[in-house]
């Protein structure tokens, strides 16, 4: 894999929150524990992005994605049930296996839950309104270390961050 990517700072007495800053100025990715491999049964991971250094008159925007294809595959269903179709799986649809991705935008103490996703493909790119964002990866205690080895996919996943700054007068950006 590429060593240009940054893959954040791990967050001090944990085993996998990372935190990311400065994103504008480099190449950060997001990946799972152990991506492209099998990531562990039984956790909870914190991914906090934060884009601290804004120029004058502008606001950021921090936004997560994956346009290619092979790079997200989370747990969705049991082996038993494990179709040949993967595709990206919302809400209610990743509660039988519980491996989820949650996506929140943060204000202040405040959460808002963007999107929460399992299952694979492209990820569509999911922006905040602020200069940070907060992704939660949990993974159920319960289920078997089996996965699909479909050609052309990787257990776990790996997202591109995003920075975009736009004027604060701007039709793009509304406090």
């Amino acid at each position: 894999w590429d060593s240009a990517k940054y893959l954040g700072f791990a967050r001090p007495n944990s085993i996998c929150d990372k935190i990311f800053d400065s994103c504008d100025r480099r190449k950060c990715r997001i990946q799972s524990p152990n991506y492209p491999g099998m990531y562990p049964r039984n956790i909870t991971c914190q991914y906090i992005i934060r884009q601290a250094t804004v120029p004058y008159g502008r606001h950021a925007l921090v936004s997560v994605g994956q346009p290619n294809t092979g790079h997200v595959h989370i747990r969705h269903t049991d082996a038993a049930e494990c179709d040949k179709t993967l595709q990206l799986r919302l809400n209610s649809e990743c509660d039988v296996v519980g491996d989820t991705l949650n996506i929140y935008e943060i204000e202040g103490e405040k959460r808002r839950l963007l999107l929460r996703f399992c299952g694979g493909g492209i990820v569509p790119r999911v922006t905040s309104s602020g200069a940070e964002l907060l992704l939660v990866f949990q993974t159920s205690a319960f289920d078997n270390m089996y996965f699909d080895p479909s050609p052309g996919t990787h257990p776990g996943f790996e997202l591109d961050v995003g920075v975009a700054f736009v004027p604060k007068n701007s039709y793009l950006y509304a406090e």
